[in-house]
């Protein structure tokens, strides 16, 4: 089996973030859907995507980056009108290092990511 493009970790890696947001949500204790939807589309739109990149700047692996950079320079699959074009494909890189942690089966790592994204955007909700 051939590891996926760029593109493909980051349609993948769209989908395992998300998830993964939410998941963590609710083991938080968050029932309310309406206050699921909130944090979880805030932390999910490309500009929110491309802060948590930055956040987490200096914990990223040589892998993982390699994985950023094959997703930040595939064809976008569409123009996006809320971001600029370095926010979306700076997205589609942050997507695409979920899309790897995926595809190598890597769960650990993208619940730990996915923890210090929450726990920097909502202390309150998600600090231990």
């Amino acid at each position: 089996m051939t590891f996926p493009s760029g593109q493909a970790l980051a349609y993948l890696g769209d989908a395992v973030y998300e998830l993964e947001l939410r998941a963590q949500c609710i083991q938080a204790g968050i029932t309310r859907v309406h206050q699921l939807h909130a944090i979880v589309s805030e932390l999910t739109s490309g500009q929110a995507q491309a802060w948590a990149f930055s956040l987490l700047e200096e914990v990223w692996t040589d892998e993982e980056l390699g994985w950023f950079k094959q997703g930040r320079n595939a064809p976008l699959s569409k123009k996006s009108r809320k971001v600029s074009m370095q926010e979306a494909h700076t997205s589609s890189g942050f997507e695409a290092i979920f899309g790897g942690l995926f595809w190598t089966k890597n769960p650990a790592r993208i619940t730990s990511l996915c923890a210090q994204i929450l726990s920097t955007k909502n202390p309150a909700l998600f600090s231990k």
